[in-house]
């Protein structure tokens, strides 16, 4: 090419930069539009199963809160002889459930073992007594097999029963049946079988592109649902992963076991074994797995007329180039050795002269001032945003004042007339707090305790917190925790459109006979500690957290408290405390460290736990509020 013309050369050269620059353009635009593409796949793979496992895990919520309805309700209905009426009433309005069961043991008083099962049969709910007659719910070895304890609330594992070898799965629920004191009259448990089938249902009405499908896997790896009916049951997730080698490594198939890992590719039979995509997600609350499985050819068939547009459109505009680059070059290049001899004499001063630019500096005079005008009005609107800044901090500030005066402050207190003493510790994440906790005497002799947390933060929590710390304070006079936590929640529940829910822990002592009733809804336990290097847990929960179901009743427990003895009570900015390595603090942890600095004063107590806390998380920013209270029974 070196006896070309120096125009030649100069237009292959400018030719093939501008359409290796044009080249790479449309690549990367392609690949934007390929990247982009499968994004918007996985964004509505997740949106699809979101929609699902929100379908499914309010089906596993209700079965679950079903069984605790029961146990509160099984006293009333057994004396009542409203047994049947109770379980035939759950079937026809949980259509998921193919049968219940309520089997009593034990013998006190009036009561003796007895066994009541209610089945799905030709779609009507039927009662019976004889466990031999029953042709859905499994008999006992059947279910043992795959639920070995029935001592432990559980779900088992999916299996086939009745005549029509439905697939199922069954959920037991034991609890006990006690008397005004508490002592265990009766013990109890409840089973239900829940139709696999109704889920299938429910995976099948969402629409999954054209061909795309997804399953349900059980926490063993055993297909619950899938397209091919030879499949449910009879074979494993994990076993068909290694023999058909569509993932080698073990520890890969369990991260997709576990929703861990992103989308892996995969050649299905359902699909003639052609290329796929799939997706897992797990079903926390039972440790299911759904499984979304999409065609290749269904996520990027929008890419493909794309690619064949845009490839005629670059090879067009590519063509084009080349030849006005070339043709410019030709007329550009002829006259080089003139331009090149006329150079030193080229000044601005004839090109002004020859091409006159005086419309382009008014239009360049123009845009400064436009320049100018912007310029003016970002710092007026920079001004404006500084004000509202300062006052959106200024009333931050306020709204913290306002708040500090709402709950007790930091600090020691003592009840007069009693040997009560009293530490709180209140530290916001922010500004703003939806921590709460109040103590104060309803009476002369009975002291109210309060404990709780409200969802999210920031001042929506904060607004929050207050409205519930005046509805339990405006129906303290009930005198007992598990009425006022039940007024309180119907009073949260109304015009509560956000759903906000508070966790609370809300207990009464009375100081003369030193019991303590109290009720947990959704808080985390309370601890006691003795002069023994001694802590126990308040366990018992009697509860959802406060303001989502307005319909649901609470229970209490009671304790009584030695001389000496301290209640400690806390959010979980306490035990969800992180470290630099992003490791919490943990329950364990915070029971140990209380069991470690007993014979403390109140003060003492909290101090020192409030220093291992800030040890632990030296270096990180708090995330969450923490509050603390420690109550002496000196």
């Amino acid at each position: 090419m070196s006896d070309k013309s120096l125009a030649y050369r100069l237009g292959i050269y400018i030719s093939l930069a501008v359409m290796g620059v044009f080249i790479i353009f449309m690549f990367l635009l392609v690949n934007f539009h390929i990247r982009n593409r499968k994004l918007s796949n996985e964004d509505k793979a997740k949106v699809l199963n979101s929609n699902i496992i929100r379908d499914i895990r309010d089906r596993l919520i209700q079965t679950e809160a079903l069984a605790r309805q029961v146990q509160l309700q099984s006293d009333f209905y057994l004396r009542h002889d409203g047994i049947p009426e109770l379980l035939t009433d759950i079937l026809d309005e949980y259509e998921f459930l193919e049968c219940v069961e309520i089997r009593f043991s034990g013998s006190s008083g009036l009561w003796k073992d007895s066994l009541y099962v209610a089945i799905r049969e030709n779609g009507k709910s039927v009662f019976t007594t004889e466990m031999d007659v029953v042709s859905t719910f499994p008999d006992e070895k059947t279910w043992q097999n795959y639920m070995p304890d029935p001592g432990v609330e559980s779900w088992s594992e999916p299996f086939r029963t009745g005549p029509e070898n439905k697939i199922v799965t069954l959920y037991n629920y034991p609890f006990q049946i006690r008397d005004s004191a508490q002592n265990s009259m009766l013990s109890a448990t409840y089973r239900c079988v829940v139709s696999i089938g109704f889920f299938r249902n429910l995976i099948n009405q969402t629409r999954i592109w054209d061909k795309g499908y997804a399953f349900l896997v059980s926490p063993a790896g055993t297909y619950m649902t899938y397209p091919l009916p030879e499949y449910e049951l009879k074979r494993n997730m994990y076993d068909v992963f290694k023999d058909r080698k569509i993932v080698s490594d073990s520890s890969l198939i369990n991260n997709f076991m576990a929703g861990k890992t992103g989308p892996i590719v995969v050649r299905p039979p359902v699909l003639g074994f052609k290329k796929a995509w799939t997706f897992s997600t797990p079903v926390h609350h039972n440790d299911w797995l759904l499984v979304f499985t999409v065609p290749f050819s269904e996520l990027y068939r929008d890419i493909a007329p794309l690619l064949i547009t845009m490839s005629i459109v670059m090879l067009v505009v590519v063509i084009a180039i080349f030849l006005l680059v070339f043709s410019i070059a030709r007329k550009v290049m002829e006259p080089l050795s003139q331009i090149s001899s006329e150079l030193h004499s080229f000044s601005i001063e004839v090109l002004d002269q020859k091409f006159p630019i005086r419309n382009e500096t008014l239009a360049l005079q123009k845009s400064l001032q436009m320049l100018q005008e912007r310029y003016e009005r970002h710092k007026k609107f920079e001004a404006e945003v500084n004000t509202l800044g300062k006052k959106f901090v200024s009333d931050l500030q306020l709204a913290s004042e306002i708040q500090h005066n709402i709950i007790p402050p930091t600090g020691s207190y003592s009840l007069p007339d009693s040997n009560i003493r009293i530490h709180t510790v209140f530290r916001p994440a922010e500004y703003v707090s939806g921590d709460l906790y109040d103590f104060f005497m309803i009476d002369e002799r009975h002291l109210l305790i309060t404990m709780g947390d409200v969802s999210g933060g920031g001042i929506p929590a904060a607004l929050f917190m207050g409205v519930a710390q005046t509805y339990i304070r405006s129906n303290a006079s009930l005198k007992t925790a598990k009425d006022i936590v039940n007024q309180v929640n119907i009073q949260l529940c109304k015009n509560n459109s956000n759903q906000f829910f508070l966790t609370l822990f809300l207990g009464i002592l009375d100081i003369r006979t030193k019991t303590f009733h109290y009720c947990n809804a959704g808080h985390s336990p309370a601890l006691v500690c003795s002069g023994k290097n001694h802590v126990r847990e308040l366990t018992s929960r009697h509860g959802l957290p406060l303001g989502l179901y307005p319909e649901k009743a609470y229970g209490e427990s009671v304790v009584s408290f030695e001389k000496g003895e301290s209640l400690i009570l806390y959010t979980d900015g306490i035990t969800e405390h992180i470290n630099d390595a992003g490791e919490l603090f943990g329950v364990d942890s915070f029971i140990r460290l209380v069991e470690q600095i007993q014979d403390k004063t109140p003060e003492m107590l909290a101090e020192q736990i409030m220093e291992s806390i800030d040890t632990y998380g030296k270096g990180v920013l708090q995330h969450d509020d923490l509050s603390l209270m420690v109550v002496n029974y000196g």
